[in-house]
């Protein structure tokens, strides 16, 4: 406006003026919205920090720095801890050391690990679910029939056969449904690839599994999935009554 002072406004690339009002109220506009950092003119010039100096205090000066640095990164990161919401910088965040290709973010105010993939907490589990690459590596193994061990996660497949499955990492568990063995009531050999609801009717043990069969037990006939569950059961009993015979 004409009727303010030159010493109390700023002259900006565009040629225009502006107050020392209107540059601290479009400075603090910038420390909350993303679009207005770093303040410009009509021309899209930034303000030359210049103009304000002299209109705020340090305290102001740390925050609205603070604030330049978080909203000119990219992909930012935030801590999704109810009630902290701070800016993770890039500073802090990581490559986990046990599986290099997942980074997490620690918060500086409330110590919490966050992914920096998904921005949730850091998951347990190995692999992100909002990770691209993991969820096409899952589908294919859905597809394929693999399992994933219950302890280390490691993606194993099993053609033919028996369904007790020893991970690398030394976990036992049933290849069925990746629950950890002798927990679940799946048969002990692998059925091809008969679907899932043929498998809870009726099923037989294959016949390239039979002969590995007769070599342990004789010429036993093809067995139903009734008769399967309930030898397991028998064999499970006898492995307890010998353990316990065994003990001193």
């Amino acid at each position: 406006s004409d009727d303010i002072p030159v010493h109390k406004s700023a002259k900006l690339a565009c040629g225009h003026r502006m107050c020392h009002s209107c540059l601290k109220r479009i400075f603090n506009l910038s420390t909350t919205d993303p679009a207005h950092m770093p303040p410009k003119c009509c021309t899209s010039a930034h303000i030359p920090l210049k103009y304000v100096d002299a209109l705020f205090d340090n305290r102001f000066k740390l925050l609205w720095n603070k604030k330049y640095q978080e909203y000119k990164t990219q992909n930012r990161l935030y801590c999704p801890s109810k009630g902290c919401g701070e800016w993770i910088k890039p500073s802090h965040i990581h490559a986990d050391t046990r599986h290099p290709n997942r980074k997490y973010g620690v918060c500086k105010r409330c110590k919490t690990k966050v992914c920096a993939t998904c921005n949730n907490k850091y998951h347990k589990r190995r692999e992100c679910p909002n990770d691209p690459a993991t969820a096409a590596f899952i589908a294919t193994a859905k597809e394929r029939g693999w399992q994933s061990c219950y302890n280390c996660k490691a993606m194993v497949e099993l053609k033919e056969g028996c369904n007790h499955m020893t991970c690398r990492c030394t976990a036992e568990f049933c290849m069925l449904c990746g629950l950890q063995w002798k927990t679940c009531e799946c048969p002990w050999f692998n059925h091809g690839g008969l679907a899932d609801a043929d498998r809870l009717r009726e099923m037989r043990v294959p016949g390239d599994a039979i002969p590995i069969r007769r070599r342990t037990v004789g010429t036993a006939p093809q067995r139903t999935f009734a008769e399967e569950i309930e030898a397991r059961r028998r064999q499970e009993r006898d492995d307890e009554l010998l353990a316990r015979r065994m003990q001193f």
